[in-house]
């Protein structure tokens, strides 16, 4: 597959607490159910530190738009409020990153995932729903403690 020659640009997403890590010794994530920002992050600026910006996950971390030339352009996080990530080799999770997850994202990543032979994860409706190979989608259920 191709590289992306695609730049975050003003998205921001993976900074606003929808992707989690720490800065400097200070965390930013899923923090008790709430999404907290990165404390460095400027909303409409960006990065206060970016040359100075951790490599791990700041540096390291690349959302599936940037790094996937199939991934239509109006996928971007900040315009489709949804943040896709790659967990190893076949494995892709949706992350809501603002209001209701949008449904044409949601089923474009499903056909991608069935065409590449890939697994997805994802929440709508305030359930999780796993898709793909049906040992993951088992394993995934089972995890949450239901069948």
């Amino acid at each position: 597959m191709e590289l992306s020659s695609r730049e975050c640009g003003s998205c921001t997403k993976c900074c606003e607490g929808y992707n989690s890590g720490s800065a400097h010794g200070i965390k930013f994530g899923n923090i008790q159910g709430r999404f907290v920002p990165c404390h460095f992050l400027e909303i409409g600026l960006g990065c206060t530190i970016y040359e100075d910006r951790p490599k791990h996950p700041c540096q390291m971390y690349k959302c599936h738009w940037l790094t996937t030339p199939d991934v239509p352009e109006h996928f971007k996080p900040e315009i489709s409020h949804i943040m896709a990530t790659r967990r190893g080799q076949s494995y892709i999770v949706l992350t809501n990153a603002g209001p209701n997850p949008n449904s044409e994202v949601i089923e474009w990543y499903k056909m991608w995932c069935f065409e590449n032979d890939f697994n997805l994860a994802y929440s709508q409706n305030g359930q999780d729903h796993f898709f793909g190979n049906p040992d993951f989608v088992k394993m995934m259920y089972a995890s949450l403690g239901s069948t």
